[in-house]
């Protein structure tokens, strides 16, 4: 059976009512799924769960360097500060870029 636990609260919260219902949920499905296996005889599948653990020189090799990260979202615009003066009266040599 699947116990689903969350961080425990002392004082009720409506995450902690909304965790509740779910974990009530939860249980009734497996309940019915566990009647609906021994009706036509078939056995739950056990799931067993293997942790991977890795190694720091694993974790430092397989991980990407800063160098080889790809920003190509970041625009560099040369007169940002033209853009960016709202609260001046005029702007010298501001231009709006179109497309």
């Amino acid at each position: 059976m699947t116990v689903i636990t969350y961080g425990t609260s002392v004082k009720e919260n409506a995450k902690s009512r909304r965790h509740a219902r779910r974990r009530a949920v939860a249980m009734d499905r497996e309940r019915i799924e566990s009647i609906i296996d021994t009706a036509f005889g078939i056995e739950p599948e056990v799931v067993a769960i293997e942790v991977k653990h890795i190694s720091r020189i694993e974790k430092a090799c397989s991980s990407p360097s800063m160098r080889d990260r790809h920003e190509s979202t970041s625009v560099c615009l040369p007169e940002i500060a033209l853009f960016n003066a709202g609260y001046r009266k005029t702007r010298k040599d501001a231009t709006h870029v179109i497309g």
